[in-house]
């Protein structure tokens, strides 16, 4: 698995040239499938932010992602012309983790592809302990019916039996 904070910050290399295209600044996720759409470039080559298609992505490697060519990037305006909804998973740090019933299993810390980098696997959550001065972290797999919404990610509650909260329960 590949925890996407650490992916942030890691070259993108094009196959084709061995051109430095940029660093990765974000991951994009498509919110239904919860699949990974894109790598969002910043710096290098490109001055302004552009998306590596995942379809464009040859490896992610413990050093560097590899893109097949630079022709497969994409400006961000023109990512956004596509109509590819995606959300930012920067944007997901912090987001609540309830389950349907609206019991809390904390906040979202990170997230997990897989290792082809072409599904979000799991999610790291974290959850205040002692106060707040300690922040205990879980590892909740992706299940089916889970929803990445606006505001919070659901689980359903018969996918979280057996599973162990960050945080003791009350």
């Amino acid at each position: 698995m590949h925890k996407v904070s650490e992916l942030i910050g890691k070259s993108i290399v094009s196959a084709a040239t061995g051109e430095r295209l940029g660093k990765v600044s974000d991951v994009l996720v498509d919110q239904q499938s919860h699949r990974v759409l894109g790598f969002v470039i910043g710096g290098g080559l490109m001055s302004a932010e552009h998306v590596l298609p995942h379809a464009d992505v040859q490896a992610m490697g413990a050093d560097a992602v590899v893109a097949r060519s630079a022709t497969g990037v994409v400006g961000a305006k023109e990512w956004r012309e596509q109509g590819v909804a995606g959300a930012r998973t920067s944007t997901l740090k912090h987001r609540r983790v309830l389950t349907t019933t609206g019991r809390s299993l904390g906040e979202v810390h990170d997230v997990l592809l897989d290792d082809g980098g072409g599904a979000v696997e799991a999610f790291e959550v974290t959850a205040p302990s002692l106060g707040g001065l300690v922040h205990k972290h879980a590892i909740l797999p992706h299940v089916s019916g889970m929803t990445i919404g606006a505001d919070a990610v659901l689980v359903p509650d018969e996918s979280v039996d057996g599973w162990q909260p960050p945080v003791p329960r009350s």
